[in-house]
């Protein structure tokens, strides 16, 4: 369906049907009735931020936050005056937390843009902060080369 509506023009009209599976999806999200695991698509990345921080509160526990490093490892400051890069808000992460690989890592793997999975694990460094975030994914054939 979602390959059909992609594949509209702008003076075509989406079929009824799809129009009224899109209406049923719509309405069951405004009122909850979905499995809180469902893939959700959103038009504005700020909808997915909101959605996301709503759903790891909701389903997990001891939500760990993550902020941007440079290349010396110093944590980046938004608030710095001279910063002319635009700066990613925190990432909050936790373990049972669905995730989703935005970017391709390794193709030939499967570790590929759309690939989702749970995080099973962070592991830590000699000092305590986390050098590494081990994540399951769905699809047992994606990452057999990247398994630790």
């Amino acid at each position: 369906m979602l390959n059909r509506i992609r594949k509209i023009k702008k003076k075509d009209d989406m079929s009824k049907e799809d129009r009224d599976m899109l209406e049923k999806c719509y309405q069951r999200y405004l009122n909850k009735e979905y499995h809180p695991e469902a893939l959700h698509l959103f038009a504005r990345n700020a909808q997915v931020d909101i959605h996301n921080e709503e759903m790891i509160k909701k389903i997990c526990t001891n939500i760990r936050t993550f902020y941007e490093v440079d290349r010396n490892n110093k944590e980046i400051n938004q608030n710095e005056p001279k910063r002319t890069k635009r700066i990613n808000k925190p990432l909050q992460l936790a373990k049972n937390a669905k995730v989703m690989i935005t970017k391709n890592i390794c193709v030939n793997d499967g570790l590929a843009n759309g690939v989702t999975g749970h995080i099973v694990e962070f592991v830590e460094n000699n000092n305590g902060n986390i050098s590494r975030v081990i994540i399951r994914c769905d699809s047992p054939k994606v990452g057999r080369l990247h398994r630790v």
